[in-house]
Formats: structure tokens, C-alpha cells, sequence
């Protein structure tokens, strides 16, 4: 058993469980987790304006949207939860990552996917779910109030190809 496979399947069942990556993570995980990070190979698969869907190419399930509109970070960073959901990194981009049901090969095989979070949730904390739309892409943040989401902020991406 590969140390990449170890670490995506803990990673996973402490996504599944909800916990905190690193209060469920064995010694085997915490030494590869660098070397996860580095040995993704991530490939541009779609193309927005101000958004790339980004797929790792050892694992076709494992996505990112990349976010690197200023104008649609100061946005979704500035809604309720947007905090939470993810922050700008040095470059002023906001990473979302999730898992699709199916692999993605190319352009036509995205539909969208829920943001992991590998974290312990908060009620409040809001969910991102990116979603194609025709040749659009949709980012909407959604948090829960009484057992029910509300959607706080959503920006649509256009002219994906």
C-alpha cells in the first residue's frame, strides 16, 4: 500500500467522519503529508473568466476551482461564512477543493463539486458547491439556519470552455 493511498484514504474517512485531519491522522499520514501536497499533479481542465477548474491527475475525482477574480474574492470572502469557506492566499486567490462523483477527463465531464472541508463544522459555517451551468460555472456559498441552508452569496464564472 502506496504512502499517497494511505493518506487520501485517511483523508477521506476524516472528511466522511467530519473530524479534524490532524486529531484523526496516524503517524504514517502526518509524515507523507508534504509529500501528498507535492505529488498532486494538478491539470487546468476548464477555463472561466476569473475561475479555473483544476483536476489531480492521479486521482480524477479530486478537484479545484481556483479563483482569481479580485473583484469575485473580495466578494465571497465578504459574505456570511465566506471566511470560512476559504481564504485568499498570497496571490489573492481563493482555492476551493472537493470531490465529483465521477472522473474528470476533460471540460465535459465537469458538472461541479462540494467543498471538502476537513475541519469540525460549525452550523454556521458555510459550504461552497461549484456548479456548471451551461458554459457558465456557479459558486455558492450556503450556510445552515435552523436545520435549513440559506444561500449567502453566490458569483457566476462565464464563458467556460
Amino acid at each position: 500500500m502506496t504512502t499517497t493511498y494511505m493518506y487520501t484514504k485517511a483523508l477521506l474517512l476524516c472528511s466522511a467522519l467530519g473530524l479534524i485531519a490532524v486529531g484523526c491522522s496516524s503517524e504514517a499520514v502526518e509524515e507523507t503529508s508534504d509529500q501528498f501536497a507535492t505529488a498532486t499533479a494538478w491539470a487546468k481542465t476548464l477555463e472561466c473568466h476569473g475561475l479555473t477548474i483544476d483536476v489531480d491527475t492521479n486521482s480524477r475525482r479530486h478537484l479545484q476551482g481556483v479563483i482569481h477574480d479580485p473583484h469575485a474574492t473580495d466578494y465571497l470572502s465578504a459574505h456570511p461564512g465566506g471566511g470560512n469557506v476559504g481564504k485568499k492566499n498570497e496571490k489573492g486567490e481563493i482555492i476551493l477543493s472537493g470531490f465529483a462523483r465521477t472522473g474528470v477527463f476533460g471540460a465535459g465531464d465537469f458538472s461541479g463539486f462540494r467543498q471538502s472541508c476537513f475541519c469540525v463544522r460549525d452550523s454556521n459555517d458555510a459550504v461552497a458547491y461549484v456548479e456548471r451551468s451551461g458554459s457558465d460555472v456557479k459558486v455558492r456559498l450556503v450556510t445552515s439556519a435552523s436545520g435549513q441552508e440559506v444561500e449567502t452569496a453566490t458569483w457566476v464564472f462565464r464563458d467556460c470552455h
